[in-house]
């Protein structure tokens, strides 16, 4: 556990190179504890060095399958590496998270559930954005086809050819409704909510957003201008909306105008 404790203290000083070579010693002292393997894999993963962090990841899990940070950094790899290597990895991935969400909750002590499930989200989002962007290049390619079987086409005259293309594009140009309901947005950050809660005023807000509100500018509520007392009550229907709403529509997590699924962060 000395090695142990010096790779922890080199990791949480930025002294990547320095926590390898104690988790290393760990490691080569008790190649059966599964800790040591997990907390090498979250420094290689720090570093970048990915597919040595998924294997000693994976070496976690076969020594402890409770080992919930090996479940939880195999799925982060996975999530990362599949932005390359394909669907199926991320699918994996999930597995992986759920299964450490799953481990975590049965265990007392620090909360990282609301941890695990951001990377929950963002895989899911991930899942779905590179399916979309499979089904446009897909829809682009029968465009193709379909335009240069039109213009081929001696039978038809030019202005029978525009017609036929316009109505193409018309009928198949659905690019999808990126939308957010009006009552899922925190009136302050314009952001889906996450963890909303209601003022006596009747208005719904992010709680992070309101509290930092009133500590601002005292206990009056950011849309009626009306005094609170500053209680704030969990809306929970409105939680479960934004859930089901997520549900549905993956791409709706931490959404930003122009993101593409590389953007998507699993560090």
């Amino acid at each position: 556990m000395y090695w142990k404790q010096l790779g922890n203290e080199a990791y949480f000083s930025g002294n990547y190179p320095r926590a390898l070579e104690m988790y290393d010693k760990a490691i080569s002292i008790d190649p059966t504890n599964s800790i040591f393997f997990s907390n090498k894999a979250k420094v290689l993963k720090v570093l970048g060095r990915l597919p040595e962090a998924l294997q000693f990841a994976q070496e976690a899990i076969e020594l402890d399958e409770k080992n919930y940070k090996g479940h939880l950094i195999s799925g982060q790899v996975m999530a990362e590496m599949g932005k390359r290597d394909g669907l199926e990895l991320v699918e994996r991935a999930l597995v992986r998270l759920r299964k450490a969400l799953t481990l975590y909750s049965s265990k007392a002590g620090e909360d990282k559930v609301g941890e695990i499930n951001i990377y929950i989200y963002r895989a899911k989002k991930l899942h779905w954005m590179m399916q979309f962007e499979g089904l446009k290049e897909a829809r682009k390619a029968v465009a193709r086809d379909y335009r240069e079987r039109v213009e081929q086409d001696t039978s038809l005259s030019k202005e029978e050819k525009d017609l036929r293309l316009q109505s193409y594009m018309q009928v198949n140009s659905h690019a999808g409704s990126f939308v957010v309901p009006d009552h899922l947005i925190c009136q302050i950050t314009y952001e889906l909510m996450e963890d909303p809660v209601v003022t006596e005023a009747g208005i719904t807000y992010e709680r992070e957003a309101i509290q930092e509100h009133i500590e601002k500018n005292g206990c009056t509520d950011p849309i009626t201008r009306k005094q609170i007392s500053g209680k704030l009550y969990p809306n929970h229907a409105i939680k479960k909306a934004v859930k089901d709403f997520l549900e549905k529509n993956p791409w709706a997590y931490e959404h930003s105008e122009g993101q593409s699924y590389l953007d998507i962060s699993f560090s």
